[in-house]
């Protein structure tokens, strides 16, 4: 199939990359086949051009293509699937790419994900939306029903104090009246508060349901209500925090 060639050869390539590295590569790639601004060139989603880009599906490809497309670097002339006709009008944007290859958003070398999603179980439906939602980006998101196979077999106290203290760019913590009571959010909390202790930026991203305190979360730190924003809007917000 073509998803599991995309894997194959994007695990062989020392996958991953941030969603900010994603985009920027994919601008690179087009600008590319373009010198002249306007000018119309076709792309062909093989296997090939969406390995380069550390793409693992061709929806992901549709999702930066659109992302692309909503900012005003590219316009679509032709859309005949599987090959894509394109002008970039941001050229002097991918000329400053090209200049400056160096990201502050760069993943470390240790990180894994993007994103950690810390959430109490009785509030799985909402959390698994989001975390569909992201996944469907083309985020790379540390949600417990995704990893089944790799936490088989683990000590998951040593395994999760390490992800969420070490493995994510980002940790949402998803604070609810349920969150608070349960032993394993607890610990996943204090992992990402020492993660956070040692920034110099943020890295919880706190989520509310109510108005749940948790030890360690100070009040006056901004959140977002799950309340009043669907899972598909807050994964929307989550990948521009990454871009």
């Amino acid at each position: 199939m073509l998803k599991d060639e995309i894997q194959r050869i994007i695990k062989d390539g020392h996958y991953p990359k941030t969603s900010r590295e994603k985009i920027e590569n994919l601008i690179l790639n087009l600008y590319s086949l373009q010198t002249v601004e306007g000018d119309i060139f076709l792309v062909k989603c093989s296997v090939d051009f969406l390995a380069k880009l550390f793409l693992r599906t061709e929806n992901e490809y549709r999702y930066f293509i659109d992302e692309l497309e909503r900012k005003g670097h590219i316009r679509f002339v032709v859309n005949a699937e599987p090959a894509f006709c394109f002008t970039i009008d941001g050229l002097e944007y991918a000329a400053s790419l090209k200049e400056n290859r160096v990201s502050n958003n760069v993943i470390e070398p240790n990180q894994k994900y993007d994103i950690g999603l810390s959430f109490a179980g009785e509030d799985r439906p909402y959390v698994e939306k989001v975390a569909a939602s992201l996944k469907k980006m083309g985020v790379n998101v540390f949600y417990d029903d995704y990893e089944t196979i790799n936490l088989w077999g683990k000590d998951l106290y040593q395994h999760l104090n390490d992800v969420y203290k070490n493995k994510c760019r980002y940790c949402i913590v998803f604070i609810s009246k349920n969150y608070e009571k349960k032993l394993w959010t607890i610990h996943e909390l204090k992992s990402a508060q020492a993660r956070a202790f040692t920034e110099n930026k943020e890295y919880i991203l706190p989520v509310r349901f109510d108005e749940t305190e948790l030890p360690g979360m100070n009040s006056t730190v901004a959140y977002i209500n799950a309340n009043k924003v669907s899972p598909e809007e807050l994964a929307k917000l989550v990948n521009e925090k990454l871009v």
